[in-house]
């Protein structure tokens, strides 16, 4: 008999004939996953983390490596989680400064770009902010079948190769083509892995770990923005964006040494219907619906928050700091609502946090006017919506087989996107139908937190069989 063979047997296959289990089957405690006994109900524990019948019977026929016990724990998993963090501070924390900030939008204006339109310039940032998402179902697929190796190298190389392009590009496609396309997909071949990776090590402290993971992206946008604004005026623009990415290639050397996943990868083929095959799934269908709408929300604050601070009357300097603020928060915010979703449960902690934030907008941004009240409105509202990115991979993981995690978080994001593109361009058409002012911007985003709360809320009750008091 095979090592395979012999885990298999252990891990309780022979139910499949009708024998009683053999717990006597002496295998190294590595690979030796919980028994389940298929007539027993499961306990609320376990209920929170199994994925939705639908899909156990989908796949419970396919010939899948045995995931054993998950670390928890450990130098080797927490190496991993530095690492991944790293990964997201080049990655997302990027991203989030090109297409959320502002600062390359107005510098284009001014500079290489200043014969073509504001709307004109603003699809690279907004291509930045989409593409990161829209090749989200793409790479996950890739690292399923593959693993993190491969394709970590490849967004390396394309992330930092795009950044260099575009110093020392003065055309609209070339920057079209390096910042808004070759680096974005880069990004998304960075990001995607980090996060899939962290799932296989960890199951009770995984919404922590992916707080502390996504906390990376939030140093980045307080570090980032004031690095860029003061190196711009003094070593210009080609040799700003040059030592970004020469900072970048060292923080991804460590994230392709380190980043590694427990299970071995399960080679598929692809086919178009296993990217749709997710929605068959309730639970899935009702948490996308409720990141679509939660993202949303957030999007809009982040695009606008500075834009709203000028329009009260702060120095431009102020403005821009509300962006740190909210950045600051969203750090805290992420680790820290990690580790209390690892107590309370993760939808129970994300529809919470939908509707703090509305509340936020409702009790303090909206009926406010003032310098001092924007900030606390910055770091309220980053606090409490960095639960959105920290909780959305372990909610995945949650109710997915882990095998598909990356496929899974991929498609997810498909959502993501949508808000990414659209929450700008509705955004603004508010603020002008109310000559300049932001109460219907403010009732919208209210209305989108709160939406996106319902649908945590009914895919929280569907998961735990309508039971209100159960870890969920």
């Amino acid at each position: 008999m095979t090592e395979k063979d012999a885990m298999s047997s252990a891990s309780g296959l022979g139910a499949e004939t009708g024998g009683p289990q053999n717990t006597k089957t002496e295998t190294p405690q590595q690979y030796q996953p919980p028994d389940v006994d298929p007539e027993s109900e499961p306990s609320s524990d376990e209920e929170s983390r199994r994925p939705s019948a639908a899909f156990d019977e989908r796949v419970s026929n396919e010939p899948l490596p045995d995931i054993g016990k998950y670390p928890d724990g450990g130098w080797r998993a927490w190496l991993v989680v530095a690492g991944a963090a790293c990964g997201l501070f080049t990655s997302f924390g990027w991203t989030n400064l090109s297409a959320g900030s502002g600062v390359f939008q107005a510098y284009y204006q001014s500079h290489q770009l200043s014969e073509y339109s504001p709307s004109t310039v603003a699809w690279i940032p907004a291509l930045m902010g989409s593409m990161i998402y829209i090749s989200g179902p793409i790479v996950g697929r890739v690292f399923d079948n593959y693993g993190p190796r491969h394709i970590l190298l490849l967004g390396s190389f394309m992330h930092v190769f795009g950044i260099m392009m575009a110093s020392v590009s003065t055309q609209y496609y070339q920057i079209v083509l390096s910042q808004g396309i070759c680096s974005p997909i880069g990004s998304s071949m960075i990001l995607y892995p980090c996060f899939s990776c962290v799932a296989t090590w960890f199951q009770k402290r995984r919404a922590v770990a992916m707080g502390i993971v996504a906390a990376g992206s939030s140093l980045a946008g307080v570090i980032l923005p004031i690095m860029v604004e003061r190196l711009m005026p003094t070593i210009r623009f080609g040799w700003t964006m040059r030592c970004c990415a020469f900072m970048f290639l060292g923080l991804l050397v460590v994230v392709n040494l380190t980043v590694r996943s427990r299970i071995p990868p399960h080679p598929r083929g692809f086919a178009l219907l296993s990217f749709v095959t997710p929605f068959r799934d309730p639970e899935f269908v009702l948490t996308a619906a409720a990141s679509l709408f939660f993202s949303m929300g957030i999007f809009v604050v982040i695009t606008f928050l500075i834009a709203y601070g000028s329009s009260i009357g702060m120095r431009p300097i102020m403005a821009s700091a509300l962006a740190s603020v909210f950045n600051a928060g969203s750090a805290l915010g992420r680790v820290s609502m990690g580790w209390a979703a690892d107590r309370c449960g993760n939808f129970n902690l994300s529809l919470t946090a939908a509707a703090l934030t509305g509340v936020m907008v409702l009790g303090v941004w909206l009926p406010t006017r003032g310098e001092a009240a924007a900030f606390v409105f910055a770091a309220l509202f980053g606090y409490n919506s960095g639960a959105f990115t920290s909780l959305t991979p372990a909610i995945v993981a949650q109710i997915s087989d882990i095998h598909e995690v990356g496929s899974r978080t991929g498609s997810m994001n498909i959502f993501v996107a949508v808000a990414s593109l659209a929450g700008g361009p509705i955004g603004g058409a508010l603020v002008s139908a109310d000559g300049g002012d932001y109460y219907k911007l403010q009732a919208f985003t209210a209305a989108m937190l709160f939406a996106g709360c319902g649908f945590y809320t009914a895919a929280r009750m569907h998961l735990s069989s309508w039971k209100l008091w159960a870890k969920i």
